[in-house]
C-alpha cells in the first residue's frame, strides 16, 4: 500500500514538473497572456464599454430627435415670418376693410356722412329712419353675434334735383363704410328749382353692415 502510494506521488511531481516545463515555453506563455488579454477585455466589455455604447446611443438618439424638432421649430417661424410680412403689407387694407364693415354700428359716424353728402349735394332731407340700431350691446348678445355679419337697415328721404340726386347715390355708393341699396322710388313735384329743372322726391332703403367678431380677431 504504501509502495503505490509512493508510485502515484512521484508519477504527480513528473507530471507537475513537466507542466512548470511547458508552461514556461514561450509559446505557451504568450497563448495564456492572449486568453488572459481575451478574457479582461469581455470583461470591460460586458461591465464598463457596454453602459458607455448605451448610453452613447441613447445620446445619439436624442440628438436626432432634438434636430428633427428644430427643423420644424425652423419651418413654424419661417411661416410666421412670412405671415407678419403678409400682415404688414396688408395692414392699410385692414384699415379700410374696418371702414368698410366696422366691428360695431358706428351710428353717429353713419348718420354724419350721409348728412355731409346731401348736404355737399344741395339736397334737402325732410326725414331719414334707421332701423333696429342698438345703442348698448350685452357682452352676452356680442358673443353670441360675433361669427356673423349683421345688417343694419335704414330709410332716407330726399328732395332734389335728378343731377343732385344722382350724384348723391354715386357718392353714397363710394363710401368707405360698405352700403347697399335695396330700393330706389322717385316722386316728381311741381315745384322747380329754376326754369325747367323740377324737384324731385327721392326715398331710399339701404343696407349698412357690422361685424362684431371683427374686434375680437384684432385683440387675438
Amino acid at each position: 500500500m504504501a509502495a503505490d502510494y509512493q508510485k502515484t506521488f512521484r508519477r504527480y511531481g513528473r507530471f507537475y514538473k513537466g507542466a512548470r516545463k511547458y508552461m514556461q515555453r514561450k509559446e505557451v506563455l504568450v497563448s495564456t497572456n492572449v486568453m488572459l488579454t481575451l478574457f479582461a477585455i469581455s470583461f470591460f466589455a460586458v461591465f464598463a464599454i457596454r453602459p458607455t455604447a448605451l448610453t452613447i446611443s441613447r445620446l445619439w438618439r436624442e440628438i436626432k430627435d432634438k434636430k428633427t424638432v428644430q427643423a420644424v421649430l425652423e419651418e413654424k417661424i419661417g411661416d410666421l415670418l412670412e405671415a407678419q410680412s403678409v400682415l404688414v403689407s396688408l395692414e392699410n387694407d385692414l384699415v379700410l376693410l374696418d371702414h368698410a364693415i366696422p366691428p360695431t354700428v358706428e351710428f353717429s359716424r353713419l348718420v354724419r356722412l350721409v348728412e355731409y353728402l346731401a348736404s355737399t349735394h344741395g339736397l334737402q332731407m325732410p326725414s331719414n329712419r334707421f332701423n333696429d340700431i342698438e345703442l348698448y350691446v350685452s357682452e352676452e348678445t356680442a358673443t353670441a353675434s360675433a361669427a356673423q355679419i349683421e345688417t343694419h337697415l335704414f330709410t332716407l328721404a330726399l328732395k332734389g334735383s335728378f343731377s343732385e340726386i344722382r350724384s348723391f347715390v354715386a357718392d353714397l355708393e363710394r363710401l368707405d363704410r360698405l352700403i347697399s341699396i335695396t330700393s330706389v322710388s322717385v316722386q316728381p313735384s311741381r315745384k322747380q328749382v329754376r326754369e325747367g329743372v323740377f324737384i324731385l322726391e327721392l326715398g331710399l332703403d339701404a343696407e349698412a353692415y357690422s361685424f362684431p367678431g371683427g374686434s375680437q380677431l384684432d385683440q387675438q
